[in-house]
């Protein structure tokens, strides 16, 4: 069974803005708890990447509709 990761080590780790992130995170996370955060972080990635396609696509039909009803009262006129 994987251990849970310790979330505030690896939040911490990620917070900090230099060059040494990766091998903080190898010396403080064992392998099990960077698989399951590398896990985690993909995840994170799929869910926002649905989530900004899925924007897109009600974005694009929003228009397409608008677009349709302004065709279509330009040329009831």
């Amino acid at each position: 069974m994987i251990e849970p990761i310790d979330i505030t080590i690896y939040r911490e780790t990620l917070n900090k803005k230099d060059d040494t992130m990766v091998s903080r995170i190898r010396k403080t996370l064992t392998v099990q708890q960077r698989m399951a955060a590398f896990e985690h972080t993909n995840k994170v990635a799929m869910e926002a990447a649905d989530e900004e396609r899925r924007n897109r696509e009600e974005k694009t039909e929003r228009l397409r509709r608008l677009r349709l009803s302004t065709t279509g009262e330009g040329r009831k006129r």
